[in-house]
């Protein structure tokens, strides 16, 4: 039996966290730990004493610094399992979810599962066509609610395994992902697959009900407006995809955020324009900056085509 070590990083989602906690507690899966990366200011009473009356059956990691991938990292670090299991905070999930992702390693080649995540939004949506991609140009598609068993190159960081050795060789999640942190862990998994011959499967009976909470974890109420969305974007871009795409980049960046999820001609569009092309400016030159940081800390240069 494969020892399991999930891995749940929490900021400031108390109530959340304890439904967590109570349906991971029952899973059926013979043997597993449950790691709880602490980044929380102060939680209520009455979760700070649910917390303590379950001490004894998680290993509790408390930290000050609130980052998911700095989290994830911490818990790796301290698992015994030999596959790490991440969950979101915010999750349910049924009985049986550690079981269903494991029985996908006892097939050939598989070193990762990345779970099926379904929410109120993804409710009446019909099945897509593609799922868990990165594109040649740096086109991520998720949908991650789809309901098809196939292999994919990314998966969803609030429902993901994989082996812990071969996270470790990859250098883990890479911690100069900020703010709201996307893509992190689409550049995790595509890294981790460099580092092995194995391949990772959408096991779409792994599912969990993912809240979306609106406040806690790394929420960002506007990421038009957030530099970091666009630094997060224009780093992971730049660290797996050809650098002579950049006019594409940004061009896809003013698009998706400034046009389809802008809403345009909406009221107030216009009024918001100057303060989130600022943002847009600010965040590619702060991607430019930590991707010359990855290089020169790592040297990892080479990776681009």
């Amino acid at each position: 039996m494969i020892p399991v070590s999930v891995i749940i990083p929490t900021y400031n989602r108390s109530a959340f966290l304890k439904r967590t906690l109570e349906q991971v507690l029952r899973q059926a899966y013979p043997s597993f730990e449950v790691i709880v990366v602490d980044q929380t200011d102060r939680h209520p009473p009455e979760i700070a004493k649910f917390l303590a009356s379950i001490r004894a059956r998680i290993r509790y990691v408390r930290t000050e610094t609130a980052c998911g991938t700095r989290a994830k990292n911490l818990g790796m670090n301290v698992a015994h399992g030999e596959v790490i299991l991440c969950l979101d905070d915010d999750v349910d999930l049924p009985c049986d979810f550690i079981s269903t992702h494991m029985r996908n390693y006892a097939s050939a080649g598989v070193c990762a599962v990345a779970g099926r995540i379904i929410s109120s939004r993804s409710r009446g949506r019909p099945e897509p066509k593609r799922c868990g991609e990165v594109t040649w140009y740096g086109h991520v598609i998720s949908n991650f609610y789809a309901t098809r068993r196939r292999s994919v190159t990314h998966g969803g960081g609030g429902n993901l395994s994989f082996l812990r050795k071969q996270a470790l060789r990859c250098g883990g999640f890479d911690e100069q992902f900020a703010g709201s942190q996307l893509r992190e862990e689409t550049d995790f998994c595509l890294r981790y697959l460099e580092f092995g011959d194995g391949r990772m499967v959408f096991e779409p009976e792994a599912v969990v009900f993912h809240h979306a909470a609106p406040v806690g974890g790394c929420r960002v109420s506007d990421q038009a407006a957030d530099p970091l969305t666009y630094a997060n974007e224009f780093y992971f871009w730049l660290k797996h995809c050809d650098v002579r795409l950049v006019p594409y980049f940004v061009l896809n960046l003013f698009v998706r955020f400034f046009i389809l999820r802008g809403r345009f001609g909406a009221a107030g569009y216009w009024r918001t324009m100057p303060r989130k092309l600022l943002a847009l400016v600010q965040g590619i030159r702060m991607g430019m900056g930590l991707y010359r940081k990855s290089c020169r800390g790592a040297g990892s240069a080479g990776r681009n085509g």
